[in-house]
């Protein structure tokens, strides 16, 4: 041990004498292939010797021996201030009424990014792409960018929200648009809308295209090529929807929006508009990540295909939604005056579970668009109180800058409020609507899979029925009928083995399904209303600081006695 310790140290000092000798001479040469150091003149014995470097510091890995902590060995760098703990974690410490109070940490931090389901640590790119020649019509322009939700910013340096002035507006929320909880830079196929043009035809007749953006790493026989562009009109969305609802009757498909909102008079206005592009761009991106859907011919052809290939393709399954119209009439004759000898369970209860939710979404849809129409009486109420004591402070002499201020903070709370009203509407009263059509999908999925449930069951009954007709004929020794008997029951046999098979397969992708939309929607709502909290938070803290300056001025004004001794 004694030698090692030696040779350690030996080889420590070895270390240190070349580190310190880099900026002198370069070492002498031995005989014997060592090296010598040179020799120190007198200043240099007067001179103290340089300090050892900072990255020359020997660092130890974890496990060795001399491992210290650092912690209370910091230098602190000058000019470089300790910073103070906040009044909220140091209770001994008064609060500064000059500066306005902290937000605590426990507040949600939200990232500035509606990122989808299990939040990703990165908001997923956004697709933006400049129209290019040859792709679309030339009347039809660039790519504009549209208002959206708006979420809450934090200034990443003290953690305090930014002013309702400065909440920026996201083309769309990632909250509703994470439908499977991965990151978005992990699907394989990526859609965006990202324009709409008004197209008028004459002067009374004109529609909205919207222009669609594919990308996709999928292979050569699904996609021939890695991008798409193509404009496609609300109809052709509706004829999707409806293609899609024929091909997976048990599947929960995503709501389109209504073609009409009551709360919009002109549905050419910009802003009904740009609340349709963002709905019709979040119907688009659940689908492209739906693992059955974003799989499907139709939603291939319309993400795809140019203007006269999908109307041949539009005209040649156009029948189809008179089928699917008569399909939905029997399912929903069938499910309410019919009930099922044996229902499943799970089934019957998430059929209810459905419905409530739907509910609780309509009752929450309703009353915030009544708090909103408050919140619109309140802002032009607070506006008038504020032109009223920018108007009544000319006339005091002490008071005046203190109504001016009260006036200012009036003004400034019917900003913020008409802000927080316009977050409300995007990212809280969106969604609310949104869930409860999802829910009512839902709901239809669930009927038309007790249809196939109902259908194998009319097989079932249909086959013993003719069962016990064939043991009688046998009985009656009836030859001819028995033949014929025989021939339908080996028919029945097909059809209910068909229809047992439809609805195993249908049960458990419907199970499937429910369960990554009860996840899906877990983590959208949470993040929805993370949202809406944090704009309630940046609200009510600019009201604060508004008040608490208007408050400081009106003290600084002069006492009681003084107003009493002035009059």
């Amino acid at each position: 041990m004694a030698d090692l310790e030696g040779d350690r140290t030996s080889f420590v000092n070895e270390d240190f004498d070349e580190l310190t000798s880099e900026e002198g001479s370069d070492p002498v040469l031995k005989n014997n292939g060592s090296q010598e150091e040179p020799k120190e003149t007198e200043q240099e014995r007067k001179e103290p010797s340089p300090a050892l470097p900072v990255y020359a510091t020997p660092i130890l890995t974890n496990g060795e021996e001399g491992k210290e902590d650092d912690d209370d060995d910091k230098e602190v760098v000058e000019g470089e201030k300790e910073k103070p703990e906040p009044f909220y974690e140091n209770p001994k410490l008064e609060p500064d009424y000059d500066e306005p109070i902290p937000r605590s940490d426990a507040l949600p931090n939200l990232p500035p990014s509606f990122p989808p389901p299990r939040l990703p640590t990165e908001p997923p790119p956004t697709l933006l792409l400049e129209d290019e020649g040859g792709h679309g019509s030339s009347q039809r322009g660039g790519a504009s960018t549209a208002p959206s939700s708006v979420v809450a910013m934090s200034d990443e340096a003290n953690h305090r929200p930014l002013p309702s002035e400065e909440v920026r507006y996201e083309t769309i929320p990632d909250s509703l648009r994470g439908g499977g909880g991965e990151d978005a830079a992990n699907y394989d196929l990526q859609v965006n809308i990202i324009d709409h043009e008004k197209q008028t035809i004459s002067k009374t007749e004109s529609f909205i295209t919207y222009k669609i953006r594919t990308t996709t790493i999928r292979p050569r026989h699904l996609y021939e090529k890695s991008e798409y562009l193509v404009w496609r009109r609300y109809r052709d969305f509706e004829w999707l929807h409806d293609q899609l609802e024929r091909n997976h009757p048990t599947l929960i498909l995503p709501p389109l929006p209504g073609k009409q909102i009551t709360r919009y008079f002109d549905h050419m206005s910009e802003t009904f508009l740009e609340e349709r592009q963002r709905c019709l761009d979040q119907f688009l991106w659940r689908l492209a990540t739906h693992p059955f859907f974003s799989y499907d011919n139709a939603l291939k052809m319309f993400l795809t295909a140019d203007d006269e290939q999908f109307l041949s393709h539009v005209t040649e399954t156009g029948s189809g939604n008179k089928l699917l119209d008569m399909f939905s009439s029997s399912v929903k004759q069938a499910t309410t005056s019919i009930r099922l000898k044996s229902p499943d369970s799970a089934f019957t209860e998430n059929t209810k579970y459905f419905s409530a939710f739907s509910d609780r979404m309509g009752v929450l849809e309703r009353i915030e668009t009544r708090l909103q129409s408050d919140r619109k009486e309140l802002c032009t109420a607070l506006t008038e109180m504020a032109e009223v004591c920018d108007t009544w402070s000319s006339s005091e002499d002490r008071l005046e800058d203190g109504i001016k201020k009260v006036g200012g903070a009036f003004e400034a709370n019917a900003s913020a409020l008409n802000n927080l009203n316009d977050s409300n509407s995007y990212s809280f009263q969106l969604a609310l609507r949104m869930y409860q059509n999802y829910s009512a999908s839902a709901v239809s999925a669930l009927k038309r899979r007790d249809a196939l449930q109902l259908e194998h069951e009319i097989a079932i009954d249909e086959k013993e029925r003719k069962k016990k007709l064939h043991d009688e004929a046998v009985q009656a020794g009836k030859t001819e009928k028995v033949t014929k008997i025989a021939a339908e029951l080996e028919k029945l046999g097909v059809t209910a083995e068909v229809t047992q098979d439809k609805l195993a397969q249908s049960n458990e992708q419907l199970r499937v399904d429910v369960e990554k939309w009860k996840e899906a929607k877990d983590n959208e709502l949470k993040q929805i209303f993370l949202n809406w909290t944090s704009n309630q938070i940046i609200y009510h803290e600019k009201m604060f600081r508004e008040w608490e300056e208007a408050l400081l001025l009106l003290r600084q004004l002069g006492s009681d006695e003084d107003f009493i001794d002035q009059y």
